[in-house]
């Protein structure tokens, strides 16, 4: 149970700074090489999200900050905890 509050607030410190470029930069990078070492396509990735492809390209490339759901999302699909991610 730790853990779970333990990821919570480190998305919730996270998802408070959105001008924080590094931060988003880092999670896209963090996104894109999970995404890849698991052999998934932005399509089947943004599939099992629930989302237009487009906008994992855009959080892959650290142009938008995203929301706490979408982080759950793609954490979820690529199973990982979302403090994974954000690490």
């Amino acid at each position: 149970m730790y853990h779970i509050f333990s990821d919570i607030i480190c998305i919730l410190l996270w998802l408070m700074n959105p001008k924080d470029d590094t931060t988003i930069k880092n999670f896209g990078a963090a996104v894109r090489q999970l995404r890849k070492e698991r052999g998934l396509t932005l399509l089947q990735l943004s599939e099992s999200c629930d989302v237009d492809y487009t906008t994992i390209s855009k959080i892959e490339r650290g142009l938008i900050n995203t929301t706490i759901t979408m982080v759950a999302r793609i954490a979820k699909a690529l199973e990982v905890k979302p403090s994974v991610l954000i690490d």
